[in-house]
């Protein structure tokens, strides 16, 4: 393969399918990792704020960006991207994820696990877009990957059912080793070939007394880390999920699809979730945006070459909001509001790699904009950390600041 290829469909509605797409990306991106070849993320954008909506997000996911929208191929914000693209190639292409926390995906389990769909892939959804939605940056760890645990500080298991008695004892050597392992539902309770196994061969693996809990969560100590047991209802929230329309019918203008705006109660619920996350992570997660406009994505991504940190802001706010009482359709636009003249501190933990470094120039780009704008930033060796100051109001859909070393 030489791409890494996800098609976001042509009748899911942009504007609110976009947390759906930002997981599957997510797969897709450490699937091109493993094999050593770009991923790539196609959209069907059909007007300027759809384009840049959607090349934003393929940009803030580390994938390139591919657009067709059946007929009328590119457009005049299409071409500003693309220049935008070529001038910025260091920034944008093959970036590398540097979170602390981790989602462990198995192919074994998709494929033997009967309740895969609607505990292992529901779970990891929602879990990840709570990370997703308070900007906490997370990544996917596959199992031909394990060899690389150690890079991460958390390790989540959402109810993986399926593991190799290897798996179970590098799960194990993780924890040991001063690493967070959150064993969630019954992660481990068949073998490699889908067999049960049994309670006290999966306690013997693990080096635990017990592997379940009934009081929602347990955390035990275990060598130079720990392990967090979740019960199968724990932390649970329901995922936001894609929302189609056929473009093909002929009043596909008119058609509106029937849809409940994102709640205030289902917001708490996947801040609550974050928090619970968050609080796992030693130190923190390596990125945070204190007064952050509810809404704005921010992404933390490292340059191929590891010369600069990047944070992608997209202005999502409002998008997961009904525009109108009859429902939802393909007509309705991203809203992009705008924001307070506010000045927000972007917190960036430093990877170890960058720790010891010089901070260099730290500036915001904007693709509509031709020339960028320099930003204060203050670096603290001590707690090897950046604040980047940046007013929010200057964001009007998308922005890309550099943190140069």
């Amino acid at each position: 393969l030489d791409w890494v290829f996800q098609e976001s469909c042509f009748s899911t509605i942009i504007r609110f399918s976009w947390p759906q797409w930002a997981v599957e990306q997510g797969h897709r991106y450490s699937l091109a990792r493993l094999r050593g070849i770009p991923p790539m993320t196609m959209f069907y954008p059909d007007r300027p704020d759809t384009t840049m909506f959607c090349w934003a997000q393929a940009m803030s996911w580390g994938a390139k960006y591919l657009a067709t929208d059946e007929g009328v191929i590119g457009n005049e914000t299409e071409t500003l991207l693309r220049q935008f693209e070529a001038k910025h190639q260091r920034l944008l292409q093959n970036p590398r994820k540097i979170s602390k926390l981790a989602f462990y995906d198995s192919k074994r389990n998709r494929e033997l696990y009967g309740c895969y769909e609607v505990s292992t892939a529901a779970w990891t959804m929602s879990w990840v877009q709570a990370c997703v939605l308070s900007n906490i940056p997370w990544d996917l760890l596959l199992s031909g990957e394990l060899a690389q645990i150690g890079n991460y500080d958390v390790i989540v298991l959402p109810d993986v059912a399926v593991l190799s008695d290897a798996e179970i004892q590098s799960f194990r050597d993780f924890a040991a080793s001063d690493g967070t392992l959150v064993w969630g539902g019954a992660s481990g309770s068949l073998d490699h070939s889908g067999a049960e196994r049994s309670p006290e061969a999966l306690t013997s693996l693990l080096g635990l007394e017990v592997v379940s809990t009934d009081t929602g969560s347990e955390t035990i100590s275990a060598g130079k880390g720990r392990i967090v047991l979740l019960a199968n209802e724990a932390e649970r929230v329901a995922a936001l999920r894609g929302q189609n329309l056929m473009r093909f019918d002929a009043d596909a203008k008119e058609q509106r699809l029937k849809h409940e705006s994102f709640s205030d109660e289902h917001r708490q619920q996947f801040r609550e979730l974050a928090e619970f996350t968050e609080s796992m992570i030693p130190g923190g997660s390596r990125l945070s945006a204190e007064n952050l406009p509810e809404g704005v994505l921010a992404t933390l991504l490292a340059t191929h070459d590891d010369s600069s940190l990047v944070v992608h802001l997209v202005n999502a706010a409002d998008t997961l909001q009904i525009a109108t009482p009859e429902g939802i359709n393909h007509e309705d636009r991203i809203p992009y509001p705008a924001h307070a003249d506010q000045e927000i501190n972007i917190e960036i933990r430093l990877p170890d790699s960058f720790g010891s470094r010089q901070l260099n120039q730290v500036s915001a780009y904007d693709p509509m904009q031709s020339e960028p704008v320099r930003l204060s930033a203050d670096l603290d060796v001590e707690q090897a950390k950046v604040t980047v100051k940046f007013n929010i109001s200057t964001l009007k859909e998308y922005a890309l600041i550099e943190v140069g070393f």
